[in-house]
């Protein structure tokens, strides 16, 4: 068991170094001594304790990746270790800034704490509770503030309009975040996330499971803009493309 508890503890680190950055492909390579794929894990979406909602679904869609590409343990919805948490602390801060330009910052500093907790899913035993940090480096362009929302469509509401789920799932995030009023983040199957931005007031809470048309909150009383985005696997996908 402890040899399991290293490798899935290896490879949260490296989903908090790398997976906030968005590098596919980076591959650990089974450290646990034994056969590829022997034993099965579960990944729990984390509790947020940090003003960043997309980290949870960054993190979940990373940390499974990592886990497959890996090849360690087989990602299943009900593994034999189940691996659960919460995201405390993220920060972001400029730390290089373009020539002749103070305000322009060329380089991010980024750093994620999290507490992991691994459980045995037969005994309920913990064999894993710890906090991990994350840190990275990452260049963005001179627009980030732009940049930081990702490719979704905007509706113009009416004032007090209803604003319904998209699709079948479990809100995941639901509270204010700067810049976008309230929000709402839902889960749906098959990898699939909607985020939804602009809301007055919210009718989820983080856990309530909604249907299509299920009620997610109110436009702004005068009316204004409400933001669709959806998520496949962690990427930005045109909501349009699936609008009828």
């Amino acid at each position: 068991m402890k040899n399991m508890t290293q490798g899935v503890e290896w490879t949260l680190l490296s989903v908090l170094l790398l997976g906030v950055t968005g590098c596919a492909g980076y591959r650990l390579g089974p450290v646990n001594g034994g056969a590829a794929g022997a034993r099965s894990v579960q990944v729990k979406f984390f509790d947020n304790q940090t003003l960043e909602p997309r980290l949870v679904s960054a993190i979940n869609h990373s940390l499974r990746r990592h886990l497959q590409q890996d090849g360690t343990f087989r990602v299943e919805s009900e593994g034999d270790l189940v691996v659960s948490g919460v995201l405390k602390n993220f920060t972001r801060n400029g730390v290089n800034y373009k020539p002749g330009d103070v305000l322009a910052v060329q380089d991010y500093s980024l750093r994620l704490t999290a507490e992991v907790i691994v459980t045995d899913r037969v005994t309920g035993e913990v064999v894993l509770k710890r906090d991990i940090v994350g840190s990275s480096v990452v260049r963005v362009n001179s627009d980030f503030a732009s940049g930081q929302r990702q490719a979704g469509i905007a509706l113009d509401a009416r004032g007090s309009g209803q604003v319904v789920a998209p699709g079948a799932g479990r809100v995941i995030f639901a509270g204010p975040y700067r810049g976008f009023g309230r929000i709402a983040i839902v889960e749906h199957a098959n990898g699939w996330t909607s985020l939804v931005t602009g809301l007055a007031s919210l009718d989820v809470a983080v856990g309530q499971a909604v249907d299509a048309g299920s009620p997610l909150g109110l436009a702004p009383r005068q009316g204004g803009e409400v933001a669709l985005e959806l998520r496949q696997d962690g990427e930005p996908v045109n909501p349009l493309d699936y609008l009828r």
